[in-house]
């Protein structure tokens, strides 16, 4: 059978067996710009599958600068060997899109899209930036070789909700058995790339839910690239709510063993970002309170053991106390499920701190 392609069009092709078939393209080679082709935009139905029509590699930020008033600067594109799709926004690895390669792109208004000999480029070497301020999380693992990742980036401008612009949602797998995971923004959006405001690295906690998926009851593994990235001060911690609520330093051990199960819930894990401390001077080293959703957190950064930490309603009232191990550094406290003001209040060998926070749902 033979089927025309338009020029500029992405296809996808599958069998229905397993039996091996040769699949020939034939055509000119385009050398001029393509001025013609259409983009629809329709309500729930964003995304465009589109290709590379050159023989040679383009560079997908020239391409979006030409066509930014119908198309976001993001794509998705299939990987074959992880199972799962590659996702690429503005700022975050490589933009190169290589000879023949069909790529999804998000619509933001119908129009003509168009390609340009501006856009080629020769030197397509898969070169990834090293960005400031940005996390890669990879999952790999289990028994059919599926691997997923995702990026957290801290920038100016950037919120805790999605951001059209820069934010790239989750593009999910074809196969229901696939390994993936995805960021949970604050407005509930799943993320594959969440950017962030750069303030949150300059605050007291910045929390990233994480949602994981698998098909099959496994050993998997998540390693964390970027860390250094980081200022001086900075600390990430992977939460393992499942495990007893377990707490990994990935800043000095970034990766992570575990295993899951297909059946269980899958918003297990949470990144957690803290900022800067001050370790390197012990005359200002204190012990950090906060909060995140139902949860009180203290962080000791002195050399005090802590001998009690209470919890008051707004009322005065004791809603709950707890001993804290000798040598722990970070703790994790249930407050409550109802909004409120709480005071928490810690005692160390040497002195008292307090602070006010605020519990949500």
């Amino acid at each position: 059978n033979t089927y025309l392609v338009a020029t500029g069009d992405g296809i996808t092709m599958a069998t229905d067996d397993s039996t091996a078939y040769t699949m020939n393209m034939t055509g000119s080679l385009i050398t001029c710009n393509i001025t013609s082709y259409s983009f629809s935009n329709t309500a729930n139905n964003n995304s465009e599958l589109i290709s590379n029509p050159y023989p040679s590699a383009i560079d997908f930020d020239a391409l979006y600068n030409n066509n930014n008033s119908i198309v976001n600067n993001k794509t998705w594109i299939w990987d074959p060997s992880a199972g799962t799709y590659a996702t690429w926004s503005s700022g975050t690895g490589n933009q190169y899109i290589q000879v023949g390669q069909g790529f999804f792109v998000e619509t933001k208004a119908g129009g003509t899209f168009s390609f340009t000999n501006s856009e080629r480029v020769h030197n397509n070497v898969a070169f990834r930036e090293t960005n400031a301020n940005e996390l890669t999380m990879k999952v790999s693992g289990g028994d059919f070789g599926f691997k997923d990742e995702l990026v957290v980036r801290f920038v100016e401008d950037a919120t805790y909700g999605y951001d059209p612009e820069i934010d790239a949602y989750k593009m999910n797998s074809m196969y229901d058995d696939a390994t993936q995971i995805e960021s949970v923004a604050e407005d509930n959006s799943k993320l594959a790339i969440n950017f962030l405001p750069i303030d949150g690295l300059q605050g007291d906690m910045v929390s990233v839910p994480v949602n994981f998926n698998c098909g099959y009851t496994a050993e998997y593994t998540f390693d964390f690239e970027g860390i250094d990235s980081f200022e001086a001060g900075n600390e990430v911690w992977l939460e393992d709510k499942k495990d007893n609520d377990k707490w990994i330093y990935l800043n000095n051990n970034p990766h992570y063993t575990f295993t899951a199960t297909s059946y269980e819930p899958n918003d297990r894990f949470i990144i957690h970002f803290f900022g800067p401390t001050s370790i390197n001077d012990k005359d200002e080293a204190k012990v950090d309170i906060y909060s995140w959703r139902q949860y009180a957190f203290i962080n000791n950064v002195t050399n005090e053991k802590i001998k009690k930490v209470s919890i008051y309603n707004m009322a005065g009232s004791l809603v709950t106390e707890r001993e804290i191990p000798n040598g722990q550094k970070l703790s994790k406290i249930w407050v409550s499920d109802h909004m409120a003001y709480y005071v928490v209040q810690v005692i160390t060998e040497k002195s008292v701190y307090t602070n006010k926070i605020l519990i949500t749902k």
